[in-house]
């Protein structure tokens, strides 16, 4: 298992040296866009002791020959290499990059929503069938801004860019909600149609996620099962 989860970063991620070597910026230069906020962090790290750190948690490694491993390794989206040649080219300073980019996200999210029609499938606490946002939005959009910066969307969908972040949102809101949270037995044909829809919106965007931790993974409960459950 151990070695199968290192190829996987190695063919799926890039790590901070290849970074720098595909990018205008050192690895101090990529540490501070991370810390002002500007660039996600890192979506997995290896510590000295060879234990695998992401989102998920923390996979042990085997009793192995640690020297094989590098140390304090991180492993970043590969979609970082064009977001780092855009912010080397940027003009404005740190703080006013960080909330631009940040309004950015938020404009491009509430975008996305609006033209899934996410109001009329789960989410109309955030935005109405008409595409009107509401107020518990501005909750949900700086969340998913927080985890964005974490590293998260670098390691659950394809690419982090905002129209997968908010799709693969939306996709699991409408499963959950044209499937009563997966407990719904029977659907009828209109509804078949949408959940199918909203499982391959959620394919297209979702990451293939590292065999240790696929089986607690969107794509396991909400692409590769609801598609066994409903013979989609």
């Amino acid at each position: 298992m151990y070695d199968s989860i290192l190829n996987y970063l190695l063919n799926h991620y890039c790590s901070l040296d290849q970074l720098v070597e595909s990018s205008p910026c050192n690895a101090e230069e990529i540490d501070a866009w991370i810390n002002a906020g500007c660039l996600p962090d890192h979506s997995y790290c290896i510590d000295t002791t060879g234990a695998i750190h992401s989102f998920f948690g923390a996979f042990s490694a085997p009793d192995i020959a640690i020297s094989a491993v590098a140390p304090e390794c991180r492993y970043f989206n590969p979609s970082h290499v064009e977001k780092l040649q855009a912010l080397c080219t940027a003009t404005k300073d740190l703080e006013q990059l960080s909330g631009l980019l940040m309004q950015t996200f938020f404009d491009n999210y509430t975008d996305t929503l609006s033209k899934l029609k996410a109001g009329q499938f789960g989410m109309h606490d955030y935005i109405d069938a008409q595409g009107r946002t509401q107020p518990a939005i501005t909750e949900l959009l700086n969340s998913e801004w927080q985890y964005y910066l974490q590293g998260v969307y670098g390691l659950c969908t394809r690419t982090t860019s905002t129209p997968e972040i908010a799709i693969k949102e939306a996709s699991i809101r409408k499963i959950n909600f044209l499937t009563n949270d997966l407990n719904k037995t029977i659907l009828d044909s209109i509804d078949k149609q949408e959940l199918r829809s909203a499982v391959a919106d959620l394919d297209r965007v979702s990451a293939a996620f590292a065999p240790h931790e696929y089986p607690r993974s969107s794509r396991y409960k909400y692409i590769d099962q609801v598609r066994e459950l409903y013979s989609l």
